[in-house]
This record gives C-alpha cells, structure tokens and sequence, in this order.
C-alpha cells in the first residue's frame, strides 16, 4: 500500500523522484521486505525464548552476572499480537484503518519536507520518527487491547487519539501550505491501480464476511470437495 501510494505521487515530490529499481528493489524488497521479515523471526524468537528471571548476585559466575545484566534491557515478557483480520469484519476494518494511518504518517514525512523546505538531514525528520516509534507503539497495544476486549463500554486510549490528532494536524499543514502540490494530477497508471486494488479488497471482504465461497450454488460443492469441508 505504502509503495502504490508512493508511486501514485513520486511526481509531485522531489525526494520521490527516484529510478524504478530503487523504488521496488531497493525499498520494497529490501528495505521493507527484508526489514520486515527479519522483524517476523525476531518477535518468533522472543515468544519462544524461556526467561528466567534471577537475583544478580545469586549469580556465582561473573560471566552469568553480565548476561543477566544484559537481559534486564530485554522484555520481561512477551504477548503475541494475533489481530486476526479475517475471523470478523470489525477486526478487519480497525486493521485497515490501522494500516491507513501508518501509511499516512509515514507519507507526510516527504509531504512535510516538500511544504516546508526542510532538508532530509534536519534532526526534526529524526526527533518526529522517533516520535511516532514510541507513540505509534503505545498506540498499537490501545489499539489491539481495544479490539480484544469484551466489554462493551471500551473505549480506544488516549495515545491513540493524540496519534491521530497529530496526523491530522499535520495533513491541515499541508493542505494549506502544499495544496499546489496535493492537487497535481496523478497519473492515469495509478489511478487504474488503485481502482483494480480497491475492488479487489472490498470483493474479497464481501465473499469473506458475507457469503462465503463455499456457500456458493455448484461452485461451493467443488470448494467444498476440493477442501474436504463438511456439510453443516
């Protein structure tokens, strides 16, 4: 989503006027994919790891002293995310949004630079993605606790709110600083990109949460056979 976004608008910003293999190769395959599978294998290994949480001097070895003050900056525990997108269409809507709010925050980064002249190595550019680390954190755990609680009088936490609050100040800054710049026209490639995505995503949410492939008249039976899916 990130990288279609970035595509539709390249034209319109300097820092995204970069050669197609940069694009695709570098950030998307590298960068992200790469980043991202690596994030997958670390948060696999902190689920698996045992902690063992032990006095520092009841340590005898002097090289079991240092590990163990090594491990006081590690978790104390570990909770997996299962967001589970697919088993309802609540969870998968609060997902979609979440996703949609990354993105945005992480395409204002370049929209903000363009609007106000700020050059690619200010330290605002660090201090404002450290920012959003900490914050973006939080706000994810009030997020999936959120989506994970059964009371009916849940309300999403505060953090969150202070997130969407400063993206929403700061679209208002580009809208009003940048609206040259939001209104050049984006190529008819991605416009027909996002249409085909788009349509793809709400006709899968729509057979996923409403009518169920193997529900379908003669085509559901073949489903249904080739799954080896029970009749209810």
């Amino acid at each position: 989503i990130w990288m279609g976004m970035l595509t539709g608008k390249y034209f319109s910003m300097k820092e995204g006027a970069e050669c197609w293999w940069d694009h695709w190769v570098m950030d998307f395959v590298i960068c992200n994919g790469f980043g991202i599978w690596m994030g997958m294998l670390t948060c696999k290994y902190f689920s698996m790891k045992e902690y063992h949480w032990t006095g520092l001097w009841k340590i005898p070895t002097f090289s079991g002293k240092m590990r163990r003050l090594v491990g006081q900056f590690t978790p104390y525990n570990w909770t997996s995310f299962e967001w589970g997108y697919t088993k309802s269409c609540t969870n998968f809507v609060l997902v979609c949004f979440i996703v949609c709010l990354w993105t945005l925050q992480e395409l204002n980064v370049f929209y903000l630079k363009t609007t106000l002249w700020v050059p690619p190595n200010h330290i605002l550019n660090f201090y404002r993605e450290l920012f959003y680390g900490f914050a973006g954190a939080c706000a994810l755990h009030e997020g999936y606790t959120y989506l994970k609680s059964t009371d009916p009088s849940a309300r999403i936490g505060r953090q969150s709110w202070l997130l969407m609050a400063c993206l929403v100040v700061e679209v208002l800054i580009e809208v009003k600083f940048g609206w040259d710049i939001l209104t050049k026209p984006i190529p008819w490639y991605a416009v027909y990109g996002w249409i085909i995505f788009f349509i793809c995503l709400f006709s899968w949410a729509f057979w996923h949460f409403t009518f169920p492939f193997k529900d379908w008249p003669f085509l559901g039976l073949h489903y249904r056979r080739l799954f080896r899916i029970k009749e209810d």
